[in-house]
């Protein structure tokens, strides 16, 4: 499908994608949504979402504490280091990410961030069994941030279940089958 809006070819400005119509059920609003998704993926590569369902507050909360932990001395930080199963904190100039077929991307990345995934128990079996992106999650020491861990993982719920909330939308499955 191509895009068929001068809202789609507009480059100067960051994009905003009500997925409200969509979580809503109105007629169409999925192959719009997925249609503008998509050509602000490849165009531009980030976008705000609006009427996703995600209160305020705990966006607010949640940024508030990633900023305390980008204000942790280094040191701390890299006690957080991503590792083999990356989950943790990536340092600024210490990933070359490739994701483009067009350009070879040789320069190392200059922000950081902090991976986490969904928490599970130490003895889960995808833990155990070494996969990647599973975890076990590495938070920061509670005396030094107390909350970010609780609120981080609300924010990430969150998050999951408004992928999920779609998914099911869509293909119409059972909670059980995701």
């Amino acid at each position: 499908m191509k895009p068929e809006t001068t809202a789609h070819t507009n480059h100067s400005a960051i994009p905003i994608i009500d997925i409200g119509p969509f979580l809503n059920g109105a007629p169409q609003a999925a192959d719009k949504t997925a249609d503008r998704l998509r050509w602000v993926q490849e165009e531009i590569g980030f976008y705000y979402l609006i009427n996703h369902g995600i209160s305020a507050n705990l966006i607010q909360n949640a940024l508030e504490q990633v900023k305390l932990f980008h204000n942790l001395p280094i040191e701390k930080k890299l006690d957080l280091k991503v590792d083999d199963k990356s989950t943790g904190y990536v340092p600024i100039r210490s990933t070359v990410y490739v994701s483009s077929n067009v350009n070879k991307n040789t320069k190392k990345d200059l922000n950081a961030n902090f991976r986490i995934v969904r928490e599970r128990t130490i003895n889960h079996p995808s833990i155990t069994a070494g996969r990647r992106f599973t975890g076990p999650n590495k938070w920061p020491d509670p005396s030094i941030l107390p909350d970010f861990k609780d609120v981080m993982l609300e924010y990430f719920c969150s998050c999951s279940l408004l992928f999920r909330g779609c998914k099911l939308q869509q293909k119409k499955v059972t909670p059980w089958e995701l």
